[in-house]
């Protein structure tokens, strides 16, 4: 029972935390998100091939000219001789 309470009150001082974290953050005043894919030819370490791309980003602008970017990429390289990736 006492871990429970411990982990009760952990949640709460996080929480607490997290809200007074933000109080003094300047205001959102834009949010966007983008993305998109390429393949292209490619040469990696020397061996020759095709890289699939793809990117997605998530922006908030704030009030301040601060901004936060969330960007998540991917790149699938595959070999042209042996067809691995």
């Amino acid at each position: 029972m006492r871990k429970l309470y411990v982990l009760s009150a952990l949640v709460g001082a996080l929480f607490l935390a997290s809200a007074a974290s933000t109080a003094g953050a300047a205001p959102l005043v834009d949010r966007f998100h983008d993305s998109f894919s390429d393949t292209f030819p490619d040469n990696v370490c020397g061996i020759d091939g095709t890289s699939a791309l793809t990117v997605v980003a998530n922006v908030q602008v704030f009030a301040d000219g601060t901004f936060k970017l969330q960007l998540n990429q991917k790149n699938v390289f595959t070999s042209a001789a042996t067809g691995k990736t």
